[in-house]
């Protein structure tokens, strides 16, 4: 599943529930699995049956948010993220993912709200860091970005994501040297980063 290996992994998935009938979290890992596999109907319908008998499953309530915004029902979604949230309240993926949502849907209040509430709980987190970093992008805040991507790759240091944005971030503030020296740490983990060596030409463009 995490290799994106979706008519594999859900020959073993269905070869799990042979063996282990009625496990809500095999259950839930098929559900993402036929999502992989964009049959959103089947997909629903394992959801909606976990919760029948477990209203309050977290992955089942995670699956059909995730289904509506494939669908672009993104208020659908929104509600389904505050009713995870009124189970638990410092869940990280439902704090981030209406911080996001908020934004999107231009009330940055909200959305700030959010993401306070997901730092107290998970500062010391590199997805939260990256995700504070990466609406601050989207505001144009590249300051603000930068220092919450620091914290991001201070927790980890080869942190993909984190050095991706930040090359972008180094670009707008027309750091070129920056962003070759943070591109070259993304190129040498992975030579075919394409991102990587795009900022990386824009950045030589630059600088002629």
């Amino acid at each position: 599943f995490s290799l994106d290996e979706y008519d594999m992994a859900y020959d073993f998935v269905e070869k799990a529930l042979l063996y282990k009938k009625n496990d809500i979290n095999i259950e839930a890992l098929k559900g993402f699995i036929l999502i992989g596999l964009n049959n959103v109907e089947d997909a629903k319908n394992t959801f909606n049956n976990i919760l029948k008998d477990n209203p309050n499953d977290i992955n089942a309530k995670f699956g059909l948010a995730e289904i509506e915004i494939v669908q672009g029902r993104l208020s659908v979604a929104s509600n389904i993220y505050k009713e995870i949230l009124s189970i638990r309240p410092e869940n990280k993926k439902a704090l981030l993912a209406m911080a996001l949502l908020e934004y999107q849907g231009r009330n940055p209040k909200n959305a700030s709200n959010y993401l306070k509430t997901a730092l107290k709980f998970h500062g010391n987190d590199e997805v939260t860091s990256y995700f504070a970093a990466y609406i601050n992008v989207l505001a144009e805040k590249y300051d603000v970005a930068e220092a919450y991507l620091d914290t991001a790759l201070k927790i980890k240091n080869d942190y993909s994501d984190a050095l991706s944005l930040l090359s972008y971030v180094l670009y707008e503030g027309e750091r070129y040297f920056e962003v070759i020296k943070t591109a070259d740490r993304q190129i040498a983990k992975n030579k075919k980063d394409g991102t990587s060596w795009y900022i990386k030409a824009l950045a030589l463009l630059k600088l002629g």
